[in-house]
């Protein structure tokens, strides 16, 4: 079991992401994509340390002792005073149900408002975190609702190397709108996929 399935149903303190998600980012995979609260902003769950195998089971286990942990009432550092915190009866589901991939740093743009305008040379030579594969096993351990909340960021998630075919596996797999925030410069197949299928959220 990759998950512990809970059996008391009780009131604690959690939240959506924690339970149910999942952020990929260049330095790793975090629950969330809201660690710019805590002191430990750059500790992901699991950091990616320029490997191209990010270690599947370690991210499962991790997930299963924060869960617990907050279960039996003790908030892990890196999620103390997150707004996102709140005390109800969760869901004992072990399924991902909001996927956020942020997981490389290239622009095709250079807008003066943005984070990565300062360095741009750079960000742009940062390695892209390969999640293809990460996703694949997901879905083969039929942990990846149907109903999922997907969102693509970046730098420009078009410039992701896996980009077009991590979006069609994706489309199968799952059944709801897809966020994109593109510049919409570079051409991308699966966008138009998504549009024509009526499930693109452009941005």
């Amino acid at each position: 079991m990759l998950f512990n399935v809970f059996n008391k149903k009780k009131e604690y303190i959690s939240c959506e992401y924690l339970e149910h998600g999942i952020h990929f980012h260049v330095d790793g995979i975090f629950h969330c994509g809201c660690y710019f609260h805590s002191n430990e902003n750059n500790n992901p769950v699991v950091n990616s340390s320029g490997n191209i195998n990010i270690d599947f089971k370690k991210f499962i286990r991790q997930k299963q002792i924060d869960r617990e942990s907050f279960r039996k009432g003790h908030i892990i550092k890196r999620c103390e005073n997150c707004f996102h915190l709140k005390k109800k009866i969760w869901d004992k589901n072990n399924i991902i149900n909001l996927i956020s991939v942020t997981a490389n740093k290239k622009c095709n743009c250079d807008c003066m408002y943005c984070d990565t305008h300062a360095d741009k040379k750079f960000n742009n030579a940062v390695p892209d975190l390969p999640i293809y594969d990460f996703i694949e096993k997901l879905h083969k351990s039929h942990l990846i609702a149907r109903e999922c909340n997907i969102d693509f960021g970046g730098g420009e998630p078009t410039l992701h190397f896996e980009f077009e075919k991590l979006a069609d596996l994706l489309i199968d797999i799952t059944n709801t709108r897809i966020c994109v925030f593109t510049s919409g410069i570079k051409y991308s197949g699966s966008i138009e996929k998504l549009i024509k299928l009526n499930r693109a959220n452009i941005v």
